[in-house]
């Protein structure tokens, strides 16, 4: 079955994407609402998620549309429209991500292309470095630890290069409340920074660039590349919709001295009402986990100063977990508070994160944020065979640079999860029916 289904007798088209869990996805509907187009297809991307409580709209309007008509093909999961130089073409590449190609069919008068955009209050847009030494200086590092900038980007950068100066979007509430909203991370969407290939298959890649405050969104090609290309050109900007970090893993181990650490000190992280904490949810890069690892999940609350766990009370705390209950591949693992439950006051922060034994024991993706919104990493350099401080000591070495792929899950006091929980599927199954607000 298609994930991009064509609304009947209408010139929209829908799709879920996401972790493929079911939780936290996103509801896309591609094409524009036809009662604001008159029923024509236009280049228009909609996202919703939480039950359209965060979205992201996304509209080219310089392409004019006349009496052109979209063409989909349900075998490739794509829909495309021709109108003028420009094709717009929208394609579910897997469960998780949306390709979306505008295909120039000669030489443009500008070397940039702008988007419209709309979303609520309360969205934030953070980009990435634009290499990897960029992140490196952003993390305090020495340029004398690396001989050149050259020789850093020529190792670093063929990596992922799509991942530097790419935009990540996230929204201002986190985690979970069982039967409720799952928010996890609070992360909606990263898009890709373009690459640009032309019909003899030579490759450059674009510069994104977004104005919160004039809500819109610009890619720009060297003029000098767009000069000598070979037309058509094809300008790529992926937009995946997973709710997980994808810009790097930080280690939490013994001898890199990072042994208890919690994470995304913001106000994602407080409680909306009282509780009981149940678990903590991460992303893990299973590859650079150290082999016969130990580890607890944990759960401090915020300190007097507060938001900060500095000086915070132990919450919550899992058994020793160890390397057979790491997921077989990177993805998401919950970790229950199966040792000690705390209970969750509504209105404090909570910080989940890790208590590790070994150096690079368990390693978590995240994004960066440049401290823009207080995110940070917070450590305590208590060793593991002591066990976990019963208050946390900050050793004011964290980063203030990451939103760390981690969440807390409790229950709320008094609710009925199960119907609670029958409420939210019975509403997100609408939802996906009429393909967001």
């Amino acid at each position: 079955m298609s994930r991009l289904v064509k609304k009947e007798n209408r010139a929209e088209y829908i799709a879920v994407l996401g972790d493929g869990d079911g939780q936290a996805d996103a509801s896309l509907l591609i094409g524009g609402r036809d009662e604001a187009t008159q029923g024509k297809f236009a280049p228009n991307l909609n996202a919703h998620k939480w039950h359209d409580e965060a979205w992201l709209n996304i509209n080219h309007p310089d392409t004019v549309i006349l009496n052109e008509t979209e063409i989909y093909n349900e075998q490739e999961e794509k829909v495309e429209l021709t109108a003028g130089p420009l094709t717009h073409r929208y394609r579910v590449k897997d469960k998780k991500t949306l390709e979306y190609d505008i295909i120039l069919s000669a030489k443009p008068q500008r070397n940039s292309l702008t988007f419209n955009l709309d979303f609520p209050a309360g969205m934030h847009f953070w980009k990435q470095p634009e290499s990897h030494y960029d992140f490196w200086q952003l993390q305090g590092g020495e340029k004398s630890q690396w001989k050149t900038l050259e020789e850093f980007t020529r190792e670093f950068d063929e990596w992922r290069p799509e991942k530097y100066g790419c935009y990540v979007v996230y929204w201002t509430k986190g985690n979970h409340i069982i039967g409720r909203e799952n928010y996890k991370t609070g992360k909606f969407c990263h898009i890709n920074r373009p690459k640009v290939i032309d019909n003899n298959g030579d490759e450059i890649f674009a510069d994104l660039d977004i104005d919160v405050e004039r809500k819109t969104l610009e890619i720009s090609v060297s003029p000098q590349w767009l000069n000598n290309a070979a037309y058509p050109i094809r300008i790529d900007p992926d937009i995946g919709y997973t709710s997980a970090g994808d810009n790097g893993h930080v280690d939490i181990g013994e001898i890199n001295s990072v042994r208890v650490a919690v994470f995304n000190t913001d106000s994602r992280n407080e409680a909306t009402s009282n509780g009981t904490a149940t678990s903590m949810s991460t992303y893990v890069d299973v590859s650079e986990c150290a082999a016969n690892t130990k580890f607890k999940a944990c759960l401090y609350d915020e300190g007097a100063a507060g938001d900060t766990p500095d000086g915070g009370d132990l919450n919550s705390y899992s058994t020793e977990q160890t390397d057979s209950e790491l997921p077989g591949a990177d993805g998401w693992m919950t970790i229950d508070f199966d040792d000690t439950a705390g209970s969750i006051t509504s209105g404090v922060e909570y910080y989940a994160g890790f208590h590790a034994d070994t150096a690079d024991t368990v390693a978590v993706w995240y994004e960066i944020t440049g401290g823009q919104a207080g995110d940070k990493l917070e450590k305590d350099d208590d060793a593991y065979a002591a066990g976990l401080p019963a208050t946390f000591g900050s050793d004011g070495t964290g980063g203030t640079w990451v939103i760390v792929s981690v969440y807390y899950t409790y229950s709320e006091e008094g609710e009925d999860v199960l119907c609670a929980g029958v409420k939210y599927w019975a509403s997100l199954q609408q939802q996906f029916l009429r393909g967001g607000n």
